[in-house]
């Protein structure tokens, strides 16, 4: 799909990532989008390292977006959870910090729901274990609720059956292009509500952050 917004996500191979990271069968484990152009997000990489790995890719002089597959709980419940991390390096410039912040609801809408969010600009202070806490606490997160704008259908596995358990039973709850016919038209509503919220939010956070950068880059 072709993000919306004030900046170019249309680039395909972002799509063909985000399905193969949000499929259970793959080993695929992150997902990095960063600039082409000034205004045109691509894929950067993907990996099956884990978090490791999408860490090291991470520059100072550089803004770019991760999208992270991990696992969490224990032997008796394995759950599957998405992580969208923004990471801006402390090298960048105030109009490249803004122009970012403006792309932000752009990326938000081609990359989907995910559980938490994760700000960074140190790697040092970007752990492992940071995320891991920040997922804990983030508690009763919504496990793949059939809203994401991408239309991916996830393939078995725990997010299917977390969300199944969730909802009463019947059918794993499916998305926005292949909702099964168990699922409640509630659920799907619920969803799609909660991803424009989302988006929304953003957006607002967006247009109040880079207004402060300008005013920033102006008075300096």
């Amino acid at each position: 799909p072709r993000c919306t917004g004030m900046a170019d996500c249309s680039d395909p191979a972002i799509r063909d990532a985000l399905d193969d990271l949000r499929n259970d069968s793959t080993e695929t484990n992150w997902v990095h989008l960063g600039y082409k152009d000034r205004t045109v997000v691509g894929l950067l990489a993907t990996g099956v390292g884990g978090f490791e790995e999408f860490r090291a890719r991470l520059t100072d002089d550089a803004c770019s977006w991760g999208v992270l597959r991990m696992v969490t709980g224990d032997q008796e419940s394995r759950r599957t959870k998405f992580v969208l991390v923004v990471w801006v390096g402390q090298k960048v410039g105030a109009m490249s910090k803004s122009r970012f912040v403006a792309h932000k609801p752009s990326v938000i809408t081609v990359v989907g729901q995910v559980h938490i969010e994760v700000f960074a600009d140190d790697p040092a202070d970007f752990t492992l274990e940071e995320v891991l806490d920040k997922l804990k606490r983030s508690g009763g997160a919504n496990y793949d609720l059939g809203s994401n704008k991408v239309g991916y259908q996830t393939r078995g596995g725990a997010i299917k059956q977390s969300a199944a358990a969730a909802y009463g039973g019947g059918s794993p709850i499916a998305v926005r292009q292949g909702y099964d016919s168990g699922v409640p038209a509630a659920t799907k509503k619920a969803g799609d509500a909660d991803a424009a919220a989302q988006a929304k939010t953003a957006e607002a956070e967006a247009a109040a952050q880079a207004k402060k950068a300008a005013e920033a880059e102006a008075a300096a």
